[in-house]
């Protein structure tokens, strides 16, 4: 049920429905091996001309403090730096792209056992001989509200931290926010 006060939705809720609205998300709440319980939020697939990536997701409600902070830099840049790391770390992106292909297998033959369409980036990444690769530098997505308090300053500490442009999405509703998908590999 929806979280009371400001915002409508929780952040699971709210991934849910992001996830729900781009048939390329592959997971969400991916644990990540060997570290205490941290959870990517989601995991997609997007392609370009060349390759297929695979891109992890965190997903925080304006009201999250993680946001926030009065000293530089907010919690939520040390949340994906210790993914960044995780990701970067040797043999990772082989046990990634392993794991997340076998993933994409099993998802496409369970869609088509139920009459379901198929995206066409999940059925591409679980070829054997495709082109997927990890990008280690997670992205963020923030919603609901952005009232509180004097938020562009702190849109500007994500950036001044390297979370900008491509890798950060702020939308009001989670209805709202795309994630990129099949750009034709």
């Amino acid at each position: 049920k929806p979280k009371p006060g400001n915002d409508p939705f929780s952040e699971k809720q709210s991934v849910a429905v992001i996830a729900a609205n781009h048939p390329h998300v592959i997971d969400v709440e991916m644990a990540l091996p060997g570290l205490t319980a941290p959870r990517i939020d989601l995991v997609a697939l997007e392609g370009d001309t060349s390759a297929i990536k695979i891109v992890f997701y965190e997903a925080k409600l304006f009201s999250n403090s993680a946001l926030r902070a009065k000293e530089f830099p907010p919690k939520v840049v040390e949340q994906l730096g210790k993914y960044e790391t995780w990701l970067a770390s040797s043999g990772r992106e082989d046990e990634v792209t392993k794991a997340y292909r076998n993933a994409c297998g099993l998802l496409t033959r369970l869609w088509k056992m139920q009459g379901v369409p198929v995206d066409r980036l999940v059925e591409l990444a679980s070829r054997p001989d495709s082109p997927l690769t990890v990008d280690r530098k997670p992205r963020l997505i923030i919603f609901g509200p952005h009232t509180i308090g004097n938020w562009l300053h702190h849109e500007e500490r994500l950036e001044k931290a390297g979370i900008a442009g491509t890798r950060l999405i702020i939308k009001e509703h989670p209805k709202d926010v795309s994630i990129p998908g099949d750009m034709q590999v």
